[in-house]
């Protein structure tokens, strides 16, 4: 199996006094903290700073959690099928400005952590965009805010996506699938106030694999 790693820019990383702090486009975004998963109900609950939240989707792939590294920072994902038809959501205790969505592990020589035939389908309103990608053309946002992968049949990639929206109290996203499954990583980091102005941010390159199929 060949892989293929590309350097991953666009996202600013704060300096390590804040750890758990992203910066991005003038947002700070605090990282999550898985508290209770199950496969039985496909819930996973969490926190990020101040803000709880429930995630919900078709299938949790597992109730454990996996560490990944994107350098910004250390990160908790969890396992879900991301490429299943149906309604996958975020809900949060108290409205957000924006979420970004991490798919996939640095490093991981697991092609299935990452985005492969998936396609997600989220709220008109929404203003969603890649914000970084393990290959130029990885994640591609169609007109309708339809997320895909522009490289399917052969790779599967990963990367992160920002979606921003006026006092967001749920997320949600509406799946399908192009001929896969897509058992993938997820994890989430979550803005609820600007940036300070202040703030020491360097730009660091997250490094994802994206993998040729056989």
């Amino acid at each position: 199996m060949n892989y293929k790693v590309t350097a991953m820019a666009g996202l600013l990383v704060s300096a390590p006094a804040m750890a758990g702090v992203i910066n991005h486009n003038g947002m700070s975004y605090e990282t999550v903290s898985w508290t209770s998963l199950s496969t039985e109900t496909n819930t996973a609950t969490g926190t990020a700073g101040s803000v709880n939240f429930t995630f919900s989707s078709m299938e949790l792939s597992s109730e454990s959690v996996t560490s990944s590294n994107f350098d910004t920072g250390m990160m908790q994902s969890i396992s879900f099928r991301g490429g299943l038809e149906g309604l996958t959501s975020l809900t949060f205790d108290r409205s957000v400005a924006s979420v970004l969505i991490f798919v996939g592990n640095p490093g991981d020589v697991t092609p299935q952590t990452l985005f492969g035939r998936s396609v997600w389908d989220f709220d008109d309103a929404l203003d969603v965009s890649v914000a970084a990608s393990d290959y130029e053309q990885g994640f591609t946002i169609s007109e309708g805010n339809l997320l895909d992968n522009a490289l399917v049949p052969n790779y599967q990639v990963g990367g992160s996506i920002e979606v921003t929206g006026t006092n967001l109290t749920s997320l949600l996203w509406d799946q399908s699938t192009n001929g896969g499954s897509d058992q993938m990583l997820i994890s989430f980091a979550i803005a609820t106030v600007p940036a300070p102005s202040t703030a020491i941010a360097l730009m660091v390159p997250g490094l994802l694999a994206g993998r040729r199929r056989r």
